[in-house]
């Protein structure tokens, strides 16, 4: 909270500071004390059940004398389907044509670049920015690959009884251990307030750290997460515990098991692509060709900004280093590949 905190002080953006009472005077529909805040550890060996415990904060935390940070609007969620809505139209009103289908090479064809789409179809283009995040090492895109790691994300949708209740979204760091790299159930989670979909019923929306996450190595095995029985049955130990967690935060919103007559539960599977830096890559990878991918689990909430950036680094001339913005070095989003580039490789990007 404190790092938040002097973050959010550098950025001028204001925050109140509220205590455990506070937390209960502004929200008392949910459950946002020391019992939730702190760490909500690892489940029982045998897998067998969803128990949980709490252990006390470390000694470092109890210095915090406060329970939360809370930043009014406009911070708030947003729609994924409404904003990828969005972005599409304002690309196509600008003179932009979406065309729909997958990549299955690039390669540069004289001066320009080739677009295979499959079937005999191509698109031929001076310049590409490639944003192929989790997908990028599956095709023959760039010329090296990137050092990516790729691991599975769980969150689940859980419908809850119709209320005009105001409930703000909420990002939890539990325990003493760094987020990112956490051995306990709960490093963090976040969890959205009552949204409304394609129908009357409402549904909140909670995603958990780290605990859960396991590797994918190829796009065979980041396919059959999405499809597969075998993933669906190791999922279901974090949607187990994700719905007790949900249960604790707002277990009187709670719409009850033993009403079967609509799905109480929705599970949403992701595939976060990683990488060492804990930054994005961003930047040319050949002439004519940006790169924008690795994104760390931010992308959707960062994508006007990311798209933003790309286009600007797309349309420089190359010839000085971009300017990302005060205090952040030409350098900072430089990849890292999967092998060593070669040294005619680092002779081509300088060229650019």
């Amino acid at each position: 909270l404190n790092a938040v905190s002097a973050c959010a002080a550098r950025q001028g953006v204001p925050l109140k500071a509220l205590s455990e009472a506070e937390l209960k005077s502004h929200w008392p529909e949910l459950r946002l004390d020391a019992t939730l805040l702190r760490d909500f550890d690892e489940r029982s060996d045998d897998k067998k059940g969803c128990s949980t415990h709490f252990v006390e904060e470390s000694d470092e935390e109890k210095h915090i004398e406060y329970a939360a940070l809370y930043e009014e609007g406009p911070a708030g969620h947003i729609s994924p389907t409404n904003f990828l809505r969005a972005q599409l139209l304002l690309f196509t009103r600008l003179g932009g044509h979406y065309v729909h289908g997958v990549v299955e090479r690039l390669s540069k064809d004289d001066d320009c670049w080739k677009v295979d789409l499959g079937a005999g179809k191509n698109i031929f283009a001076k310049k590409v920015l490639v944003a192929t995040n989790a997908w990028t090492n599956f095709r023959p895109l760039l010329k090296h690959k990137l050092a990516l790691t790729l691991t599975t994300q769980t969150a689940m949708r859980r419908r809850v009884r119709s209320s005009n209740i105001k409930i703000p979204a909420i990002i939890v760091r539990a325990g003493s251990n760094q987020f990112g790299s956490s051995a306990s159930f709960l490093d963090a989670c976040y969890f959205l307030p009552p949204v409304n979909y394609d129908n009357d019923d409402q549904w909140v929306k909670i995603g958990h750290g780290t605990y859960f996450e396991r590797p994918l190595a190829s796009e065979e095995e980041a396919i059959a997460w999405y499809q597969g029985y075998e993933a669906e049955r190791a999922d279901c130990y974090a949607r187990c515990d994700l719905s007790a967690l949900l249960q604790r935060l707002c277990g009187n919103l709670i719409i009850k098991d033993n009403d079967f007559t609509k799905p109480h539960t929705i599970p949403i599977k992701c595939v976060i692509p990683k990488t060492p830096s804990k930054r994005p890559y961003l930047a040319y990878f050949d002439q004519g060709l940006v790169a924008c991918v690795g994104c760390n689990g931010y992308a959707a909430k960062s994508s006007d900004e990311l798209g933003r950036l790309s286009a600007l680094l797309l349309l420089h001339n190359n010839r000085e280093p971009f300017d990302f913005g005060p205090n952040i070095p030409p350098d900072a989003f430089d990849p890292i590949f999967a092998t060593p580039a070669t040294a005619e490789d680092h002779d081509d990007r300088s060229r650019r």
